[in-house]
């Protein structure tokens, strides 16, 4: 609560009028969700809405969700749920924002991949033209947006609004 006192204090000392403040970042990504507990996730936002009620009352508050199959990967080297089990779990929680950003990197990271849970490796593909190989890899990563499609649908599913966040 200090912390967003102060945030408060400062815009408006600033003269700053904001339309919206993230306050939780990928927060169904395994490495990050794991200092937050989700219970939690709807007192953060009232205290939030409380502190700005004054000097910002038609600011709006969002969380981001990441789609990707590698958090997936990740979880499983965790023992954490994946990316779509965590926010079939966690609905309510992040539901208490106003709007949902989707932060989505077309990427290898995105891309259905084999990863060996042993040595926590990714498979190279070997080739005699690995430039050729490297763009052939690019188009099918780019083409491939299922980890974006199904986060998107089950935050729709929720009558939540939601934006393209980080990409």
């Amino acid at each position: 609560q200090e912390y967003l006192q102060i945030a408060a204090d400062t815009m408006s000392a600033a003269g700053v009028q904001a339309q919206s403040a993230q306050l939780a970042n990928e927060i169904n990504h395994p490495l990050l969700y794991q200092f937050l507990k989700m219970e939690d996730f709807p007192r953060i936002v009232r205290t939030a809405r409380e502190v700005f009620a004054k000097s910002q009352p038609e600011l709006r508050f969002t969380a981001s969700v990441m789609a990707s199959n590698f958090a997936d990967k990740i979880a499983e080297t965790m023992d954490k749920p994946k990316v779509m089990e965590f926010l079939d779990k966690y609905q309510n929680e992040i539901g208490a924002v106003d709007f949902v950003s989707v932060d989505y990197y077309p990427g290898m990271w995105h891309f259905p991949m084999k990863f060996d849970t042993k040595t926590s490796a990714f498979p190279i593909p070997r080739s005699a033209n690995p430039i050729k190989e490297a763009g052939n890899v690019l188009n099918r990563t780019f083409k491939d947006t299922e980890a974006l499609r199904r986060v998107c649908e089950k935050v729709a599913s929720w009558g939540k609004d939601y934006e393209l966040g980080e990409t």
